[in-house]
């Protein structure tokens, strides 16, 4: 791919950029040749426009949508490598990682036209064959998965708090949450969001300890989070997404010492966030 690259790049591209760089040189055109500098100078001055011109499109094109749809192809590798699973391959090692890529290719070989579905099986993988210094690693392959699939969903415009305060007093606990489609919410067996910040700092990751977490993955903007949260919460965001009503939401809570407050703050923190799409009554 990198050499088809650079035969389109340099039998395409090239000669039309000379011929346009050789007539903008012919006509004097362009700030810096407008200026009375030395030769060294409008090198100079030249490469740090041209730097800070690249940067300033590249940004229109993380922040401008038009241009987001052609550039998120640039994104859009979702394959299992050493990219998509920066935090699994940085544990494992660049050997040890490679062997595992080729052992999950033979169990699971590509069975879908998109190629970034081809990873999707990696978490159920590591809990059937689990390694034996490190029983997270299905754990931390999930995080790292639901990133990726937060990334590529669809975007939606989240309601604020105040929708809640519209909602009639009869009608309250009969209403549904709709959640926005990027999220995820994941039950693990083992605390891989504080595994995931160690190796992102680069530290040195801990010695794997049984316990159930959960963690919510989301999407504001073009930028992923993750984050824990209480295990009710977490059941309680699962019952939202299954459009029960919040009668059976706010239930989850019922072994808080007080349910109604941790049920408000949960659902301020979902409407915060920018969770939650829609109220339907």
């Amino acid at each position: 791919m990198a050499a088809l690259a650079g035969a389109v790049a340099g039998g395409l591209e090239r000669p039309l950029a000379l011929r346009v760089a050789r007539a903008a040189v012919r006509r004097r055109r362009g700030l810096v040749q407008r200026l009375a500098l030395s030769p060294a100078a409008e090198t100079a001055i030249s490469v740090v426009l041209l730097d800070y011109t690249l940067y300033l499109w590249h940004v229109l094109t993380h922040r401008v949508p038009q241009l987001w749809r052609f550039h998120e192809v640039h994104h859009a590798d979702r394959d299992l490598d050493v990219t998509t699973g920066p935090k699994l391959a940085a544990l494992l090692g660049d050997e040890r990682f490679l062997a595992l890529a080729e052992a999950y290719a033979r169990e699971h070989p590509s069975d879908r036209p998109d190629l970034g579905q081809f990873g999707r099986h990696l978490p159920a993988f590591l809990l059937r064959f689990p390694a034996r210094e490190r029983a997270d690693l299905a754990d931390l392959a999930a995080l790292e998965w639901a990133r990726s699939e937060v990334f590529f969903e669809a975007p939606a415009l989240p309601v604020s708090r105040d929708a809640l305060a519209v909602l009639r007093p009869d009608s309250f606990l009969d209403a549904r949450l709709q959640l926005v489609p990027a999220l995820r919410v994941l039950a693990l067996d083992h605390d891989a969001a504080t595994l995931w910040r160690r190796l992102e700092d680069g530290e040195q990751a801990d010695a794997p300890i049984a316990n159930p977490s959960a963690v919510v993955v989301w999407r504001e903007g073009f930028e992923v989070f993750h984050g824990r949260i209480e295990l009710d919460e977490a059941r309680a965001l699962e019952a939202a997404r299954a459009g029960d009503p919040l009668a059976s939401v706010c239930a989850e809570f019922g072994l808080r010492e007080d349910p109604a407050d941790a049920a408000f703050a949960a659902f301020a923190s979902w409407f915060d966030e920018g969770w939650i799409a829609a109220i339907s009554t």
